[in-house]
C-alpha cells in the first residue's frame, strides 16, 4: 500500500501510532559520572529511563500483529474452501489491502476449472504462472489441485508473518525447483510462535496428500485465537 493511496483516516491512524517506540526524554535520566566507553568523537554514559521500554511496547505490537494476522489468515483459508467446494482451483492467491485494516482476497483471474474425476488441473506449457508461489509438484509436473493450493498459502503466511518480506529472495527463478528437491523450505520465523511455523511448514510437504485442507487450516487457526483470549477471565 503506498502512502499516496492512503485515506484521511489512514494518515490519522499512522499519526498517533508513529512515535509509540520512541524515548521520551523526560523519562531519561543520563549519569555522567558513569562512563561506559569513548570513541574518537563521543562518550558513552549510563543511563536509566523511567516507565516502560519502547522494546516492550514493540514486543507487544508484533504480538498483536500476528493475532491480526491470524485473522485475515482464516478468513483467506475459508474462501478459499469455498471455491474449492465448487471444484474451482485457484492456482495462486492475492490479497490487496484497501484501508488500514481492510482486506480483499484478488487475481481470480488463474482460477481453474478441476477435473471431475481426478480434482486436479493439468496446466499447459505455454501458460505463464508465478513461480515463487507455486507447489513443487506444479513447478515440476505443472499439476494443480486443492493441495496446491494450500501451498500458495503457506508462501502467502510466510509474507504475512514477515511484514511483506518476498519469498525466496536470494534465488533466481530457475533456482527454485532445485532448492525445493533437495528438501528446502523458506526460513520459520523465530518471531512467532512453534503453531503458526508448524502450520506454515505443513502447507510446504513434499507430498500433497500430508498437506492440510483449507477446513482443517481454518479449525487450526481459530485454535490459536481461542488460546489467546483464554487469560481474559470470561464469566461461567
Amino acid at each position: 500500500m503506498y502512502v499516496r493511496d492512503w485515506t484521511d483516516d489512514d494518515i490519522k491512524e499512522f499519526n498517533k501510532n508513529k512515535d509509540q517506540f520512541l524515548i521520551n526524554r523526560k523519562n531519561l535520566t543520563i549519569d555522567f559520572d558513569v562512563v561506559l566507553g569513548k570513541g574518537a568523537s563521543s562518550t558513552v554514559q549510563k543511563g536509566f529511563l523511567k516507565g516502560r521500554s519502547p522494546l516492550l511496547n514493540l514486543e507487544d505490537s508484533l504480538k498483536c500483529q500476528q493475532y491480526q494476522d491470524c485473522d485475515v489468515a482464516v478468513k483467506v483459508a475459508s474462501t478459499l474452501g469455498q471455491i474449492e467446494a465448487t471444484r474451482w482451483m485457484q492456482e495462486i492467491e492475492a490479497i490487496k489491502r484497501l484501508g488500514y485494516n481492510e482486506y480483499i482476497v484478488s487475481d481470480f483471474g488463474l482460477c481453474c476449472d478441476l477435473d471431475r474425476d481426478t480434482l486436479t488441473y493439468q496446466a499447459s506449457l505455454t501458460k505463464r504462472l508465478p513461480i515463487k508461489w507455486l507447489s513443487i509438484e506444479a513447478l515440476t509436473e505443472r499439476r494443480f489441485s486443492e493441495k496446491s493450493d494450500v501451498w500458495s498459502f503457506g508462501i502467502l503466511m510466510y509474507e504475512m508473518f514477515s511484514l511483506g518480506k518476498e519469498p525466496y529472495v536470494s534465488l533466481q527463478n530457475h533456482e527454485i525447483i532445485s532448492f525445493l528437491s533437495h528438501g528446502n523450505r523458506l526460513d520459520r520465523f523465530e518471531d512467532v510462535s512453534d503453531k503458526i511455523n508448524q502450520i506454515m511448514g505443513s502447507c510446504w510437504e513434499n507430498d500433497s496428500a500430508q498437506r492440510p485442507t483449507f477446513e482443517n487450516l481454518i479449525l487450526q487457526f481459530r485454535d490459536i485465537l481461542e488460546e489467546s483470549t483464554k487469560s481474559y477471565g470470561y464469566i461461567q
